[in-house]
């Protein structure tokens, strides 16, 4: 395999986890704030 090909497959793998990683962060923030919001009754 040559250095691009690397290159792509490093790449890819990296936006597939920063994607999950954002949708994780997303999803406990949302939670986050049901909680807060649920305390506050």
């Amino acid at each position: 395999m040559s250095a691009i090909e690397w290159l792509v497959i490093l790449g890819g793998t990296a936006v597939i986890a920063w994607i999950n990683w954002y949708f994780f962060l997303a999803q406990s923030r949302e939670v986050a704030k049901e909680d807060s919001s649920w305390k506050r009754r």
